[in-house]
């Protein structure tokens, strides 16, 4: 589902804090997964507070459960197409995203 291009270790610890608080307060799923839309949510506030970054698609009113629109949202893709790949298989997520999936998601 994911790879952490570019990303060190030391980037893939200081996302885990920054997630974890919002990860431990989501609402989960029987296997302790968190749905597409809640991991559109943690990775749209993630790039909002730390990047300030608004990524087209992924804002509040932009969750919509069909996510087609955010793999053809042209910034997105032209800025950041391996997240606009992995958000595109985040919709397909039928047992939903582990800590570590949204992490490495995340990192990509």
């Amino acid at each position: 589902l994911h790879s952490n291009h570019g990303a060190t270790e030391t980037d893939v610890s200081k996302i885990e804090a920054i997630l974890r608080p919002t990860f431990e307060a989501m609402p989960k799923n029987t296997v302790g997964r968190l749905a597409p839309r809640s991991v559109r949510h943690m990775i749209h506030s993630y790039f909002a507070s730390q990047h300030g970054l608004l990524i087209q698609g992924l804002e509040p009113h932009g969750m919509q459960l069909n996510m087609t629109g955010v793999h053809n949202a042209d910034i997105l893709v032209k800025k950041m197409p391996e997240l606009a790949d992995v958000l595109s298989k985040v919709r397909l997520s039928v047992r939903g995203l582990s800590f570590t999936d949204v992490i490495l998601t995340t990192a990509t």
